[in-house]
């Protein structure tokens, strides 16, 4: 009898700390149902570390949701208990997903994690407009890995791209060249709507030294977005690397031969022939026609576009400039030189004028062109104009 004693003994001990241990989670749900976090997190701590509840998704589960309410408590009441709640919910979520019993909370971790993806994507955020890309970097990859596991319970739940895409920048501005690559080419694969991936990836490449891949990301760019300007710009510059200047203007040429009413190609064009009057002194009047055709060609098309005149008006005004640099540089007593100089500026200023007055009147607001237009007035007499320009610029 004595013996049996022992034994029923034994099993209610054993019993009672299961129960204790059980309870331990019961009271972290009560506790963490009346908002008591400071309390729910020792219940729910104790839990974890009994073996009886420690591999059950419940108490993982509801370790999560204790750190989710503490990292969005309002009253700031409860953000000392721990550093970085969210990492630690993530865990907890994590290791609730890896328990034999998870299919009993995998919706409700599904929701816990939407939380945690947004808490992560704008720590993200706010350390990027901090420049600390290191942190932004880790925040990024934390906001994906919380969507990706939101992707593993339902698999037709949206990819966070975004994040995706933040976490191609945040690597490639912290060295890891080729996560970001990798990352970037990801993103294209996805038909990701952003022009700059094909850029990034094309100039990642030449720092790699494999001009093949970048070349092929300038015409998956080019095919993708044939009107962005800057993915043109990374084009001309690839091919001025590689001694082939000319093919990007033959290359706008053909697709103006298949498409000759399109006024963006011809804007294109123009830009490029303005982008070799940068790089090639040599042949700048050569390049500075095939710019005043290009625009004039596409002004046709599209006579009130802002950026056509503006970049039109642009071209001359910027030579009128080169020769202002000129003229100060005669000697003083070279008279004959200067009234020479100074009368071609000034035609160059008068042919700039009326494209910039169209910009202007296309948009008011502008200030570069209120300026150039300023500038403009002032040198060829007309100070009545000039003084309104200066009146729009608060002068």
């Amino acid at each position: 009898m004595k013996k049996i004693s022992i034994i029923i003994s034994a099993l209610l001990l054993t019993l009672n700390v299961v129960v204790a241990q059980s309870s331990k989670v019961s009271s972290a749900i009560s506790y963490y149902t009346s908002q008591e976090y400071d309390r729910a997190l020792d219940a729910i701590n104790a839990a974890i570390l009994h073996e009886k509840t420690m591999n059950e998704a419940k108490t993982w589960y509801y370790r999560g949701q204790i750190f989710n309410a503490i990292a969005s408590d309002p009253s700031g009441k409860f953000t000392m208990l721990v550093i970085n709640p969210v990492d630690s919910a993530l865990k907890s979520f994590k290791t609730a997903l890896s328990m034999s019993d998870s299919k009993n909370y995998k919706e409700k971790i599904k929701l816990d994690l939407q939380f945690i993806q947004m808490s992560y994507f704008n720590n993200g955020a706010t350390a990027y407009s901090a420049k600390d890309f290191e942190a932004a970097y880790k925040a990024f990859s934390n906001s994906a890995e919380a969507n990706n596991l939101q992707l593993d319970i339902d698999p037709n739940l949206p990819i966070d791209t975004g994040a995706i895409f933040n976490i191609g920048l945040t690597a490639q501005k912290i060295g890891k060249t080729d996560e970001a690559i990798s990352t970037y080419q990801r993103l294209v694969d996805m038909k990701y709507n952003e022009p700059y991936l094909y850029q990034a990836l094309s100039d990642m490449y030449m720092e790699k030294g494999q001009p093949e891949l970048a070349q092929k990301a300038i015409n998956a760019g080019r095919a993708a977005f044939p009107k962005d300007e800057a993915i043109l710009i990374t084009e001309l510059n690839f091919y001025l690397s590689q001694g082939r200047a000319g093919e990007i203007v033959d290359k706008l040429k053909e697709a103006i031969a298949l498409d000759p009413n399109n006024p963006e190609l011809y804007f294109a064009l123009g830009n490029s022939y303005g982008e070799l009057m940068k790089l090639d002194s040599v042949n700048s009047a050569n390049y500075f026609n095939g710019a005043v055709s290009a625009y004039q060609n596409a002004l046709n098309l599209k006579p009130e576009s802002f950026e056509i005149n503006l970049n039109a008006g642009a071209l001359y005004y910027n030579a009128a400039i080169e020769i202002n640099k000129r003229m100060i540089n005669l000697p003083l007593d070279d008279e004959a030189g200067y009234m020479k100089l100074e009368k071609e500026r000034n035609e160059l200023y008068r042919t700039a004028l009326p494209y910039f007055e169209k910009a202007h009147a296309s948009n008011k607001d502008d200030v570069p062109t209120i300026q150039a237009l300023r500038e403009i007035y002032a040198k060829t007499g007309n100070y009545d104009k000039m003084n309104e320009m200066k009146t729009l610029l608060g002068e």
